[in-house]
């Protein structure tokens, strides 16, 4: 059930003074190689505390304020699910609740996506030529349940050694084309009607994660192998995406420790500089305008020093 799951997906330079590094490191950020369809960062998912959930899906200021939030059902042919999405304009947050699908806090999912046609076949090749033919799963289609129809919704392949892992798993996404065109949906086509440029949230500009030494080798190689820099930060990495709307985004990976294992924390983009706030929202801290700057962050288990040197902008 594990592996099926995953399979149908649900779904040096650190990142220091991030908030200079987002224009500055554009340049340097990777280019697809040529022929291939850059691959960004679509979304991330976690499972978190049941005063977590709640509070994600009830916050007055999550919802009012910083972002658009929705609890919704998803119905497809092989399974239906549950969850809350923070929205940005082309990323997202997706939290599930500790236990679903049997698994635990310390598993994470992170979904890539490409938006040219053919990019998943081109991800598909590149995985292979990493991880060896029968290391990659076949190209699937996933279809949801819209007013009672089936419906196609995104193409889908991961690398086989995330089916395996018990804490980790990655993907690429490819959404179908809209009726009347070729080329496949991208991230702003698809949440335009959730994302609310009035609020405070702009984008997922940095994700942090917590992995054991295996799924940090596999997801390093994985990450590269489609195109993405890497930079070694002590025993984990930093990686960028290909330029992403006049960004790269950031992934930064640190070996697992008890109680620091799956999804550890995110920086988001926002629209605006507003007043320094603090939310607690279950176990986990919200501060909006680190620093006085368009930043915030979302820690789910307390960042420690060195999380904090990685991620929170200064400048």
């Amino acid at each position: 059930m594990l592996s099926l799951i995953r399979r149908v997906a649900l779904i040096a330079l650190p990142i220091v003074a991030l908030a200079t590094a987002i224009p500055a490191t554009a340049s340097a950020a990777p280019e697809s190689e040529a022929g291939n369809a850059p691959v960004y960062l679509n979304h991330t998912y976690g499972l978190f505390s049941e005063a977590t959930m709640k509070a994600l899906q009830t916050n007055a200021y999550l919802k009012d304020t910083f972002g658009t939030v929705e609890t919704r059902t998803t119905t497809r042919p092989d399974l239906t699910y549950t969850g809350t999405y923070v929205y940005g304009r082309e990323t997202y947050l997706e939290a599930f609740p500790d236990g679903t699908f049997g698994l635990g806090t310390d598993f994470m999912g992170l979904a890539l996506g490409d938006e040219k046609a053919g990019g998943i076949e081109s991800v598909q090749a590149r995985w292979a030529r990493e991880f060896g033919a029968d290391g990659v799963s076949p190209v699937d289609m996933i279809s949801r349940n819209v007013n009672g129809v089936n419906v196609p919704w995104f193409k889908t392949v991961n690398p086989k050694w995330a089916e395996t892992s018990p804490t980790t798993f990655v993907w690429n996404m490819e959404y179908v084309p809209d009726a009347g065109k070729d080329t496949p949906r991208n991230r702003r086509e698809g949440l335009v009607t959730k994302y609310d440029p009035s609020k405070l949230v702009e984008n997922i500009q940095a994700v942090v994660y917590g992995l054991s030494d295996s799924d940090r080798a596999n997801f390093r190689r994985t990450l590269a192998a489609v195109g993405w820099r890497i930079v070694n930060t002590g025993d984990g990495f930093t990686a960028f995406t290909p330029i992403d709307n006049g960004t790269s985004r950031v992934i930064h990976v640190t070996p697992a420790k008890p109680g620091r294992q799956g999804l550890l924390g995110l920086v988001w983009k926002l629209n605006r500089t507003p007043a320094r706030h603090v939310e607690q929202l279950g176990d986990a801290v919200l501060e909006v305008g680190v620093h006085r700057l368009p930043f915030a962050t979302l820690w789910f288990v307390p960042p420690t020093a060195a999380d904090q040197a990685a991620v929170i902008p200064t400048r």
